[in-house]
Order: C-alpha cells, then sequence, then structure tokens
C-alpha cells in the first residue's frame, strides 16, 4: 500500500546512492513522458519497499533488452545512456532488485524493491 503522507520508511544503504538513484530515475520519467503528461513517483512499503516511478511513455522494443545496460539510450540529443545503468548498480549494491514494464496503454514504470530494514520489520 502507498505510504501515507507522515509515514516513515527505512530502506538500508547510503543517502548519496539512493538519492542518486531516485534522481535518475525521475530525470529519465520527465524527459520520456509525453509533453503536458504526468509523472508519477510512488513509495510502498510491505514485504519490501517499492520505490517506482511511472510516466506515459514508451521504452522503445529496440531497446527493451538493454534498458538497464550502460550507454543505451533513444531519442534525446543529450543523453549519455547512463542513467539506468546506474540506477541498477545502486539498486543491486543495496540489495534491492529493479525492473520495469512498459505498454502503450498504460506507459511505463520503473520499480526498484528493496528488502525491508531489520529496525522497519
Amino acid at each position: 500500500a502507498p505510504l501515507s503522507k507522515n509515514a516513515r520508511c527505512v530502506i538500508p544503504g547510503v543517502k548519496a546512492i539512493l538519492f542518486g538513484m531516485a534522481m535518475n530515475l525521475v530525470k529519465n520519467a520527465f524527459e520520456a513522458a509525453p509533453f503536458g503528461s504526468m509523472v508519477t513517483i510512488r513509495v510502498e512499503a510491505a514485504r519490501a519497499t517499492v520505490f517506482s516511478v511511472h510516466n506515459f511513455g514508451v521504452i522503445p522494443l529496440e531497446i527493451r533488452s538493454r534498458f538497464f545496460t550502460q550507454y543505451v539510450t533513444f531519442g534525446k540529443k543529450s543523453g549519455s545512456g547512463l542513467g539506468t545503468y546506474s540506477a541498477r548498480i545502486s539498486a543491486e549494491a543495496l540489495g534491492g532488485k529493479i525492473g520495469f514494464t512498459t505498454s502503450e496503454e498504460t506507459g511505463t514504470t520503473v520499480r526498484v524493491e528493496f528488502p525491508v530494514a531489520a529496525e522497519a520489520a
């Protein structure tokens, strides 16, 4: 379930790594979102803590299998292809898993799942 406005969520790790990962995913979501559409950021907690970013853009078929690898970019004049790669490395370094869903009907959601911190369990 989504966290309430004042809820506390503990993700074990280094603040700078978490911040960098989140910023890469949010920045990519805004860059890929169709003009005038909404980007949604969610944090959920249950058996795991989940950070997700959704936009109404679609990841092109030709890069889906390589989406989290180095230097993969599509349609950006100044994209380096390091944003989602860096997010994957950061998530994995913190014990998390990263993935995405994408379709013409629902857009794209990138989801990072972290194990619940011992003090939050």
